[in-house]
């Protein structure tokens, strides 16, 4: 049997979604390290320490990542810190990360709105659905997900 790939995620979210992100993440983390092949090591700014700082910590962790867990919503678009600090490093001409669009929350695509470039990048929805939108879905939602995920990075790695 051929060893894991190891990925490295950075969770990229608003604050104001965090009982929508502990729910995702809640269930999307068993999905995670039960896929064959596929060691993920996740990181959020959650798991920072007493004291530590933050910019660095945050720019550290970006550093180290391969792909961005890019959770989207109407906050994620207008968030300062997101915009100036986390999302260039995955979308735009100065990307140097993957991204991995997830709709958290509905986000109008249809030109009416500033997405920073994020309306280029193919979002993860679950029958056309935000996560916020599923109700007893949720589940499958978060299972799909991370299927989705391993493949992305079979395809990224293996060609």
């Amino acid at each position: 049997m051929a060893e894991p790939l190891d990925v490295r995620l950075f969770l990229s979210w608003a604050h104001r979604d965090q009982t929508l992100k502990d729910d995702l993440v809640r269930r999307l983390t068993p999905n995670l390290k039960s896929l064959r092949g596929l060691r993920v090591t996740w990181w959020e700014d959650s798991h920072l320490l007493l004291g530590k700082d933050l910019g660095a910590e945050i720019a550290g962790e970006l550093d180290r990542c391969d792909y961005g867990v890019l959770l989207l919503s109407p906050c994620y678009v207008t968030s300062p810190f997101v915009l100036k600090y986390e999302l260039p490093r995955f979308v735009g001409p100065a990307a140097d990360k993957g991204a991995l669009t997830v709709a958290l929350r509905p986000v109008t695509m249809d030109g009416s709105r500033e997405l920073h470039g994020l309306e280029k990048t193919m979002n993860f929805h679950y029958r056309e659905k935000a996560f916020s939108q599923l109700g007893g879905w949720r589940d499958d939602f978060a299972a799909e997900l991370a299927t989705r995920i391993l493949h992305r990075v079979r395809h990224d790695r293996e060609g």
